[in-house]
């Protein structure tokens, strides 16, 4: 019991999930268009998985792991088979001030 307690403890330390932008899918989207706007990047189709059944348990789940999380990032929803697309939801990621009122005192 003790090994198997010491694999556990050792995997839950080591396992790290990647941010992840997630959104619902209204409608009859199936696949989600995620575009870096800043800086600009080609769009990146990821398939709809399961989620919220009030939009028939279907979210966007994008991995940010690789992304530099700056900027702006848009999400979209498309219907692979009629190639329809919605309008994209525009995500900021947060920013953090820079100090000021900088001085030196004696």
């Amino acid at each position: 019991m003790r090994p198997l307690i010491a694999i556990l403890a050792l995997l839950a330390s080591t396992a790290q999930a990647a941010p992840f932008l997630i959104g619902d899918v209204p409608g009859g989207g199936d696949q989600c268009v995620y575009t870096r706007t800043t800086p600009v990047t080609s769009p990146v189709v990821v398939d709809a998985v399961n989620g919220n059944p009030a939009y028939g348990n279907r979210i966007c789940k994008v991995d940010l792991a690789s992304d530099p999380k700056t900027g702006t990032v848009q999400l979209a929803v498309r219907d692979s088979v009629t190639g329809l697309q919605s309008a994209n939801t525009a995500f900021p990621f947060p920013t953090v001030s820079a100090p000021s009122n900088l001085k030196l005192i004696p």
